[in-house]
């Protein structure tokens, strides 16, 4: 596999059969699958508006159903050999009371390092990449004034530093997170922010290690948590998800973190650790969903699509799981070739979204509400640390999590009600 990250070549085409936007997991691994499946006489362009390659505190951690799918895209073997950290367990820790639930098959690994790789696993397949580009796709009546070519194309403007220049894809999938700015000009696919969302925050601890290889630790507070993993070029990920407003007054997020750390009473070592040199950044806020998922020529995916907070590498799992469908339905249509079968994926990539990944998100949305619950968390946290019987249970779900994301059917999705 080709590793060069040097900055690519400017585009020499406006045209594309498929255009991602967003190079973080779940739009690499779109492109990698599109790419490879289109072939070479097919054109797919992957942006991503960061320069490259771009550091990322967030999703460092994938669990067993997340590494089948990088199996599944041949990349596993470099990710491996890049530095992956197996996962064997996870801590959850709450006041004085501490619960162990075993993790197979998972893994740590700095996003840095695994987002260059997809990237470079997509351009040897041969998708065409441009970093520090930013993406707006055009509403069909701003797209009409100046299309390029009638329909059945969608129209993206693309601004680099050097120009602004207006593209057509067959199919756009939209992959840029919780921050993207794709599709603000389309106000039908503004997302719906929950009530009371948390926001994240991250940061990077240099030095040895806090916590012992191969365990994620779950620190939660009356508001918020603190997820803390080791990975293995000697830095431990610091993410956490911490209520804006409790934030703000105890005097911002460094002071909120330990305060979550001193309650779940961290050693002095780490307590050391979090100080003022901890360059910490913050994210939107988290709970969030999509009014529509899709439109003709148009699929959203990953944290894109909406985010509920994932607690063990789930949210790899379903932004990789996504990819991979998206990729299919997308390369479907496009052999199919016909305005209709564009169209259908306006319908099609939302049933597969409720029927594959919604029923899996439901289980996290279960624990998020445990753990923004003071009481529930403090009850659920000691029950898993005295009754074997619950660990039994949390053990079965989270391998439920973790099973593999079984693969997709499109007349199933065409066919579902």
């Amino acid at each position: 596999m080709h590793h060069d990250l040097s900055m690519p070549s400017p585009m020499h085409s406006q045209s594309w059969d498929v255009l991602v936007i967003g190079a973080g997991v779940a739009g690499a691994a779109a492109a990698i699958d599109a790419a490879r499946q289109l072939g070479s006489g097919d054109r797919v362009l992957l942006v991503e508006h960061a320069a490259w390659p771009r550091a990322k505190v967030c999703g460092c951690c994938l669990n067993a159903a997340a590494v089948s799918l990088l199996d599944r895209l041949d990349v596993l073997p470099f990710i491996r050999a890049a530095g992956a950290a197996p996962i064997t367990a996870a801590e959850i820790r709450r006041g004085r009371w501490k619960a162990t639930l075993p993790q197979r098959g998972g893994f740590a690994i700095a996003r840095r390092t695994l987002d260059a790789l997809l990237v470079s696993a997509a351009t040897h397949a041969g998708a065409e990449f441009v970093p520090r580009c930013s993406a707006t796709v055009l509403s069909v009546e701003n797209g009409a004034k100046r299309a390029i070519t009638p329909e059945p194309y969608r129209q993206v403007l693309l601004r680099t530093a050097e120009s602004a220049t207006h593209h057509r894809a067959r199919v756009v999938i939209v992959a840029d997170g919780l921050r993207g700015s794709s599709l603000d000009e389309l106000p039908e696919f503004a997302p719906r922010v929950a009530p009371r969302a948390w926001m994240g925050i991250g940061g990077t601890l240099l030095g040895r290690s806090p916590v012992p290889p191969g365990l994620i630790q779950l620190n939660v507070g009356d508001r918020g948590y603190v997820g803390l993993v080791a990975l293995d070029d000697h830095t431990t990920v610091l993410a956490a998800a911490i209520d804006p407003d409790w934030t703000r007054s105890h005097g911002g997020p460094l002071v909120a973190i330990r305060s979550i750390l001193t309650h779940c009473r961290a050693a002095s070592p780490l307590l050391d650790r979090v100080d003022a040199t901890l360059k910490l950044k913050g994210t939107p806020l988290l709970t969030r969903a999509r009014q529509r998922l899709a439109a003709p020529g148009i699929i959203i995916l990953g944290d894109a699509a909406g985010y509920v907070e994932p607690m063990t590498g789930e949210g790899m799992a379903w932004s990789l799981a996504s990819a991979r469908a998206a990729a299919q339905f997308a390369t479907d249509a496009l052999r199919i070739g016909t305005t209709d079968a564009l169209g259908d994926l306006a319908n099609t990539w939302p049933r597969w979204h409720a029927t594959t990944l919604r029923p899996r998100q439901r289980i996290c949305g279960l624990t998020k509400g445990l753990l923004h619950r003071p009481a529930l968390a403090t009850a659920a946290v000691s029950l898993l640390q005295s009754q074997r019987w619950l660990r039994s249970i949390a053990c079965a779900l989270s391998d439920r999590l973790a099973a593999p994301i079984a693969p997709f059917h499109i007349a199933a999705a065409r066919a579902a009600p």
